[in-house]
């Protein structure tokens, strides 16, 4: 896959405009998270990657794909690594989960309002 076609998939799958990261040759980078889902296609050099469930070598062609708060360290190959990543934050993730917990929430303060207001009728 190229890095054309690689971005054009991650906007579908709703995620960022990619970026392209570069890291230095032999570098690590101890146990972290991001608060983002994040899929890379490495364009050169090699990164390895180690959760708590697997750790492995991502090389040039390869795509990795991390979840959001997922701990993890990377370490950089001898070349260092260049990748192209998108992320994509929980909120993106699950736009049609956020406007319909909106709607609720809308629907809940008209609710409320109507109920503190009551509408009284009396006969005439």
């Amino acid at each position: 896959m190229n890095p054309e076609q690689f971005a054009d998939e991650l906007a579908r799958e709703g995620f960022e405009p990619t970026v392209t990261v570069t890291r230095e040759a032999g570098g690590m980078l101890g146990d972290h998270t991001h608060p983002f889902e994040a899929k890379a296609l490495i364009l050169s050099g090699d990164i390895r990657i180690a959760t708590a469930a697997l750790e492995r070598v991502y090389q040039t062609g390869d795509v990795f794909h991390l979840a959001a708060e997922d701990p993890h360290s990377e370490f950089y190959g001898m070349l260092g690594v260049q990748y192209l990543v998108g992320r994509k934050t929980p909120a993106a993730a699950c736009a049609h989960h956020t406007a319909a917990a909106w709607r609720l929430r809308s629907a809940a303060r008209r609710r409320q309002r109507s109920s503190e207001t009551p509408a009284r009728w009396t006969p005439g």
